[in-house]
C-alpha cells in the first residue's frame, strides 16, 4: 500500500494537482480532513521537501540538501511547521521518509547530478530506463533469474 501511495503522491506533486495530493494525504491519514494546510501549502511542502524529485530537470545535489528538507518541516521560520506540527505520520511513511532523506544525503555526499525526476518516472509512471543501471534492473527483474517476492511464492 505505501508504494501506492507514493507513486499516487509523486504523481500528483509532479503534475501540481494540489487537490488530488491533500485528498491524498487525508485518505493516508498524514493529514485531518479539517487541518489548516491547503492544497497548496501541500503541493509547496511536497515541492520543498521532494522537490528533487519532482522537478524535471539536470539537478547536483547539495551536501546539506537532506538537512535542508528536514528543516522544512520542523523548523517554525520554514512556514509548513504551524500547518503540520499536530498531524501523525504512520510507521510506514515515517520509514519511506527516512530511506528517502539517507539517499539524499549519500547523493548530497558524492555531489551526484542527474534529472532525478526522469529516473523516478520509471517507478512512478512506467517510464523507460533513463540510465544503463536501469536498464540492467529492467533486464533483471524480466529474467526468469529474478527471484519471486514472499506473497508471489506462497
Amino acid at each position: 500500500m505505501e508504494s501506492l501511495f507514493e507513486i499516487a503522491c509523486i504523481r500528483a506533486a509532479s503534475e501540481y494537482r494540489g487537490a488530488d495530493l491533500r485528498a491524498l494525504f487525508v485518505e493516508y491519514g498524514l493529514l485531518e480532513q479539517d487541518s489548516p494546510a491547503t492544497a497548496e501549502e501541500c503541493l509547496r511542502l511536497l515541492h520543498e521537501v521532494s522537490g528533487w524529485l519532482l522537478t524535471d530537470a539536470e539537478i547536483r545535489i547539495a551536501e546539506d540538501s537532506a538537512a535542508t528538507s528536514i528543516l522544512a518541516l520542523i523548523d517554525p521560520r520554514r512556514g509548513h511547521f504551524e500547518n503540520w506540527r499536530r498531524e501523525y505520520a504512520p510507521a510506514e511513511h515515517a520509514f519511506a521518509r527516512r530511506v528517502e532523506y539517507g539517499t539524499l544525503a549519500l547523493l548530497g555526499k558524492l555531489r551526484a547530478g542527474a534529472n532525478w525526476h526522469r529516473i523516478a518516472r520509471e517507478w512512478a509512471y512506467g517510464d523507460r530506463p533513463r540510465t544503463e543501471l536501469g536498464v540492467l534492473e529492467q533486464h533483471w527483474l524480466a529474467s526468469s533469474a529474478a527471484p519471486q517476492s514472499r506473497e508471489s511464492a506462497e
